[in-house]
């Protein structure tokens, strides 16, 4: 990762020779990549620069933004398979976007990743290139969770560890609710064009079944705040049986509390009162799963 950040001012200047763009300056740097804006030097508007140092990120994410294109995603403007880097459009022509609606909020973003994902449904040839989540599941998710649950297991509080292997043993996706995935729905990746409608962003595409998202974005879009009146909104715009939604929202809480108290973050006590939220009057010995492979 350092070897490439040393070499990233290289690949934006010659991106930007390219495209005939005027660098102006770095927005931001996250874990999985670098932005900077820049500005097109015939029709003066800004666009910003998205490099990844893994190649595979970046065409996953070219992939499932292309799928997306007719729907409320970040448009591409341009983009060089050789550098890794695309080039986007300016949400709200503001980096960061616009400030969100003042009510309805959460009814707005998910009929956005409702649209996503009807777009998502039909891609089966171009989307096949994707990483899958039953692979995610199985290669990702569940081994960590054991792995952490073995170290663990004496200081977690009440029975969170059973929970957590009853829980994780039971995701089964239902193919015939498969579609991409964005499966990174955090409030960062959501931003606001200048009608405050929710464009998504920075996605970690995979295709399976969509309540991954739904689930995802029940917990983490807000951590903490307006659980449980996502979980209603996306049950209910998804069409989801609320137990089947409950039990990967839980799955997807106990691996984050997990992580959470392995690196001592301060979100671990967040976690467990979402977890106690969820998890109220839960029988977790019923609740009905489809077989099946994402």
């Amino acid at each position: 990762m350092h070897g490439w950040l040393a070499h990233a001012p290289e690949l934006f200047n010659e991106a930007s020779r390219r495209w005939q763009l005027t660098l102006d300056s770095y927005h931001d740097a996250g874990h999985a990549s670098l932005l900077m804006v820049a500005r097109e030097q015939n029709k003066k508007r800004e666009v910003l620069l998205k490099a990844w140092p893994e190649h595979s990120r970046y065409h996953n994410e070219m992939i499932a933004l292309g799928i997306w294109a007719a729907g409320p995603a970040v448009r591409v403007l341009d983009h060089a398979d050789d550098l890794g880097i695309a080039a986007l459009e300016v949400v709200a022509s503001v980096p960061g976007g616009s400030t969100g609606p003042e009510k309805d909020e959460y009814e707005a973003v998910a009929i956005a990743l409702r649209q996503l994902h009807c777009l998502g449904r039909g891609a089966n040839t171009t989307a096949a290139a994707l990483p899958s989540l039953q692979d995610f599941l199985e290669c990702e998710l569940v081994p960590r969770v054991h792995r952490r649950l073995v170290a663990q297991r004496p200081q977690l509080p009440l029975d969170w560890a059973g929970l957590g292997e009853r829980l994780v043993t039971r995701l089964h996706p239902d193919v015939a609710r498969a579609s991409v995935l964005h499966a990174d729905v955090y409030r960062e990746n959501v931003l606001f064009d200048h009608d405050r409608k929710p464009i998504l962003a920075d996605p970690l595409p995979m295709v399976g079944d969509e309540i991954f998202d739904w689930a995802f974005w029940t917990v983490y879009y807000d951590l903490g705040t307006g659980t449980r009146d996502r979980f209603e909104i996306a049950a209910t715009s998804a069409g989801l049986d609320p137990r089947r939604l409950r039990q990967w929202s839980l799955a997807l809480c106990v691996d984050g509390l997990l992580y959470y108290r392995e690196v001592e973050d301060s979100r671990a006590s967040v976690m467990e009162r979402v977890i106690a939220g969820l998890a109220g009057g839960l029988d977790l010995t019923v609740v009905p799963e489809r077989s099946g492979q994402a």
